[in-house]
């Protein structure tokens, strides 16, 4: 099936994975049906967003669903914040859903909304005003594990003595890492 593209730009679709579509009848088998009907239609991508404040089915269990049910079309994050979850276990997690998808995965990240995602933070345990940082520092954990086996990590917020031996995604180095953000700071670092 040729997959939409409309001067040049693919189409991809954001699962309505909310506890809104939830409890109006939705359920997250017919969020794999869904996924899989899109593909059949010709759309490049799936995508599942992230929220600790806005209640949904998790993005990385939902695309690990999504990828078992399709054969093409590429998986995503819209967007992972990394600030949610431990950096190691995310990587490895990462890298299986990357495996399972046989290297359809795309993972956009990012730093959170001023005004709104302070407490998501604090319930995180990540201090908000270093997100920026964080970000950047998980992201280089990432890649090292994904392309070596580094014995430990030292970034400007996150340290680790010992790091434990982590599985390798389908594609070397890993998936593709994309920025997403909309606030002013997160736009010049994105340019």
């Amino acid at each position: 099936m040729p997959r939409w593209i409309v001067d040049g730009v693919e189409f991809g679709l954001l699962l309505p994975a909310g506890q809104a579509q939830l409890e109006a009848g939705g359920t997250p088998r017919a969020l794999v049906a869904v996924a899989r009907e899109a593909e059949r239609l010709g759309f490049a991508s799936i995508w599942a967003g992230d929220s600790l404040s806005r209640p949904r089915i998790e993005p990385l269990t939902l695309l690990t669903a999504v990828a078992q049910a399709t054969e093409r079309v590429t998986v995503g994050t819209a967007v992972l914040l990394p600030a949610h979850r431990n950096p190691v276990q995310t990587a490895m997690t990462l890298a299986s859903v990357d495996l399972i998808s046989e290297g359809r995965l795309a993972v956009g990240v990012g730093a959170g909304f001023p005004g709104f995602s302070e407490r998501e933070f604090e319930l995180a345990g990540v201090d908000f005003r270093t997100r920026f940082s964080h970000l950047d520092d998980v992201v280089t954990l990432w890649r090292e594990l994904w392309t070596g086996q580094p014995s430990s990590f030292h970034g400007k917020v996150l340290h680790y003595d010992w790091l434990p031996p982590a599985i390798r995604p389908a594609r070397p180095g890993g998936p593709p890492i994309w920025l997403g953000g909309a606030t002013p700071a997160a736009l010049r670092r994105t340019a």
